[in-house]
């Protein structure tokens, strides 16, 4: 995740749930990894995913889905 993201408003209805279903599966899985490569604490990835996550909700729910 970077500091510039994408407008996701621009993102039509199939491309946001498929990356509200790849961003959930790659966050349960850094959740039920017991080693976590690089410097960065697992806490910190799964925060930053979770971001996303509400970000594409508020989003799917703004248009009804």
């Amino acid at each position: 995740m970077s500091d510039d993201k994408e407008n996701i408003t621009e993102l039509d209805d199939d491309t946001l749930t498929n990356a509200r279903i790849i961003f959930t599966t790659v966050y349960e899985t850094i959740k039920n990894m017991d080693f976590i490569p690089d410097a960065k604490d697992k806490q910190g990835y799964l925060s930053e995913i979770q971001q996303e996550i509400d970000r594409i909700d508020v989003e799917l729910m703004s248009r009804g889905l």
